[in-house]
Formats: C-alpha cells, structure tokens, sequence
C-alpha cells in the first residue's frame, strides 16, 4: 500500500495517512503520533526521466509503552521449606527483555533457579533460607523501562508443626477452662462451709446463781465447833430457830461420825 506518491509538484498522500503524514523536500517522510500498526518495512522509490529506478528499504517499528509490571506466584509469599515456587512477571505493554533481582542483584539460572519463557517466570526448585528475601522484574524496550513492585518471599512452618502448635493451643485453652472451673467449685464449697458454721455469739449473759436461795437464811460469822461437839456461831443467847435447827443438824452428823 502506498503512503504518498511524488511526481514532479504534485503530491498525493493515501486517505488512511491523511493528517499524520508529511513529505518534505528534502525527500524525507514525517510520521505524527504513531501506532503499533505503523510498524513494519517502508520502501521508497525513485525514478529518473530515463526510467531508471533506485530503492531504499527501512523497518519500523513502533512498542507500546510499558504502562504496568507486577509478580504473582503460583503460590502465597509464605511457603514451607523445600516447596517450589514459580514467579511471573506480567507486563502491560511491549517489552523486549525482562530482567530479574533478588535483594537488589541480578537473578542467573542454576541448578535450583530456572527462568523461562523469555524470563517472564522464575522457578525456585527446594526453597530454603537462602531464597528468603525480596524479588523484583524490570521489563525493558528500546523506549523505555519499567519495574514491578518488591515481592518478599518467607518461609513459614509446615502443617505438621502448625497442627501441633494449634494442638497445644487446644490443650492450653482446655487446661485453662478446667482450672477456672475446679477454683469456682472450691469456692462454692469453702463458701457453705462457711455458711454452716456455728457463729460466735456476742454480748453478755447473766447466769442464775444460788445466792439467791441462801439470801433467806440468815448469816452467822465466826462459827466454830467447841470441845464438846457443840456448834457456837454468833451470840449463843439467840434463840432463834434456824440457829437451833443448825446447831441440831451438826450434833447428828458428829453422832454419825463417832458411830
């Protein structure tokens, strides 16, 4: 398809270039804003009076920007030692190379790291310690360059260890339940214990005595028994009969004791 055709003073440019291309007079051909479907090989074709002919050739190519670069992994950023893990870089635009970096240097093939697909994927066989860190691509064109975000890689612990660290966090929580209910039980016990216990009794009490039967008879001070048995207390003059009935009894028991 012809872009412009030039013969003598009369130029002619195709419908589809009308706007965007220029012809200077100096023979050179002026693209304005173009597109990826303005790559591909231009030809030009000059012709003499004489009808001799020369040709020129050119490629062109147009690259999108890079608009976006980031990673995803076929995995989480987390992983358990010795699992793989497979790295691709997604690019939005034209890129001609995309380059690797691990912790800021340049990531090379080896035994246990495979770039493929152009670089596009980065295979980590047997993840260990020493992959642990922060990976980054960078797509490049002849226009332009642009980087991905760092994605950091760790090592977590497997399923096993993680079943037995919930195993124990089961059992701690059990345990716990367990403890609180056997001090609350205690408590409820100790409680009625206490409940059921006799209370002390406070404030004074006032007891009856016999004082109050002997206050009717009468005293008598410094009784003593004589020689002859007989009782003198107090005025032995006193004829009352409570003394009479005392001096009395006292005879009968002294009678008793000589028997």
């Amino acid at each position: 398809m012809d872009v412009t055709l030039w013969i003598g003073t009369t130029v002619d440019i195709n419908n589809q270039y009308v706007g965007r291309v220029e012809l200077a007079h100096n023979f050179s051909l002026l693209f304005k804003s173009v597109t990826v479907g303005d790559s591909g090989e231009y030809i030009v074709t000059m012709s003499s009076h004489s009808d001799a002919e020369r040709k020129a050739r050119i490629h062109l190519v147009v690259f999108e920007p890079i608009f976006t670069v980031h990673i995803t992994s076929n995995n989480s950023n987390t992983v358990r030692e010795n699992a793989s893990v497979c790295l691709t870089c997604h690019v939005v635009g034209d890129w001609t190379k995309i380059i690797w970096s691990f912790n800021g240097s340049v990531v090379s093939s080896n035994e246990r790291i495979i770039l493929a697909s152009e670089n596009s994927t980065l295979t980590i066989i047997g993840v260990n310690a020493i992959n642990v860190g922060e990976y980054q691509c960078v797509a490049r064109s002849p226009v332009g360059e642009k980087a991905s975000k760092l994605y950091s890689l760790h090592i977590g612990k497997s399923d096993a260890e993680s079943c037995n660290i919930d195993k124990w966090i089961v059992a701690v929580a059990v345990l716990g339940v367990i403890s609180m209910a056997a001090l609350v039980a205690i408590g409820v016990i100790v409680f009625k214990m206490w409940s059921m216990a006799p209370k002390e009794i406070s404030g004074h009490f006032t007891l009856p005595t016999v004082s109050g039967s002997l206050s009717a008879m009468p005293a008598y001070e410094n009784c003593m028994l004589s020689v002859n048995k007989e009782q003198k207390c107090g005025n032995e003059d006193q004829s009352d009969s409570s003394y009479m009935a005392l001096q009395f009894s006292n005879e009968s028991v002294y009678d008793q004791l000589d028997s």
